[in-house]
């Protein structure tokens, strides 16, 4: 899928790709483990 986005002229997908290549690591935890922030995500965006 990374390297498919090479062949499109669509610069958006192009830094889009390129943040989850540098992200790969956490990109695969987030995929892989059972583990989230949600309730933390939930508390911190909470309107006053």
């Amino acid at each position: 899928m990374l390297d498919a986005r090479a062949a499109t002229d669509l610069p958006h997908l192009h830094t889009f790709t390129r943040g989850l290549g540098l992200n790969r690591n956490a990109v695969n935890a987030a995929l892989t483990y059972p583990f989230h922030n949600g309730g933390t995500q939930g508390v911190n965006t909470k309107p006053n």
